[in-house]
């Protein structure tokens, strides 16, 4: 499964919203896909205003873990607070594109360095001040968790204090999610297409084994930071992050939210 995982970054095939490249037409398919088709551009601004708020230093460093093509980045980068982004992404087909999406944006030669880099492992030469991870940290095999928070932890200039990590862009699941997955498990089940199914009655929620994608519950997310010393400042987002109006029953499928993690002594 995590071999997988592995060759899908060597050879990452993306959506065509984020193949920007030079022309403004591209840049402008992953504005419309971010602003229109999407919440991620409204939903990750809230949250990294909020953060801001608490974390009232200037000249802030900001990881930006599994940051993908380095939208977030180029936003983060461009606010007047933030000195630098060190952007972490395993995937060369996504780094490759982040130059041309900072060049669109406007952002300053220097401000945004790329970093071959994943949750086990960051790469990283410097420490930084604040950690975000933007729609990535659903992709992390609960296997690797204490890897990632260790790591975390030694890359903090300041490990201890308010606002340490910002998780943005992310879901939990219902338990009206998990009975359409047990309902899709029969219905394979019933039709003889066990070829579908890569989860079990037993473990209904079971990640995706092409992406580490993970469908956690809020008590799942609040276990994970409480054992790893974190207060979970929760927050639900108002409207849907992947589609505009869904349906009564996907909405109640979903929570989107945002959390700022502190960590106390």
């Amino acid at each position: 499964m995590i071999e997988e995982v592995g060759k899908r970054f060597s050879h990452e095939k993306i959506g065509k919203h984020w193949q920007v490249d030079e022309s403004k037409d591209s840049f402008n398919k992953m504005l419309n896909h971010l602003e229109v088709t999407t919440n991620f551009r409204a939903f990750f601004e809230c949250a990294f205003e909020q953060l801001l708020k608490i974390r009232t230093e200037d000249n802030l460093v900001i990881l930006d873990l599994g940051g993908g093509v380095g939208w977030t980045s180029a936003l983060m980068a461009k606010h007047p607070r933030v000195k630098k982004v060190l952007l972490v992404e395993p995937s060369k087909t996504r780094r490759f594109i982040q130059p041309y999406i900072a060049s669109h944006f406007g952002v300053s030669n220097g401000k945004i360095e790329v970093i071959d880099g994943r949750f086990q492992d960051f790469n990283l030469k410097s420490k930084v001040d604040i950690v975000v991870m933007s729609a990535s940290i659903h992709h992390c095999y609960d296997e690797f968790l204490p890897k990632l928070f260790d790591n975390i932890s030694f890359c903090l200039k300041e490990p201890y204090g308010k606002a340490r990590i910002l998780i943005a862009n992310e879901h939990v699941v219902t338990k009206f999610w998990v009975i359409k997955r047990f309902a899709a498990l029969l219905k394979n089940i019933f039709l003889n297409r066990r070829h579908n199914i890569f989860y079990s009655l037993f473990n209904l929620r079971a990640p995706y084994p092409g992406d580490g994608e993970h469908w956690r519950t809020k008590k799942e997310i609040n276990k994970i930071t409480m054992n790893h010393g974190y207060v979970n400042n929760f927050h639900r987002n108002n409207g849907d992050l992947c589609i505009k109006n869904p349906s009564f029953f996907t909405k109640i499928q979903w929570v989107y939210y945002y959390s700022i993690l502190d960590k106390n002594k």
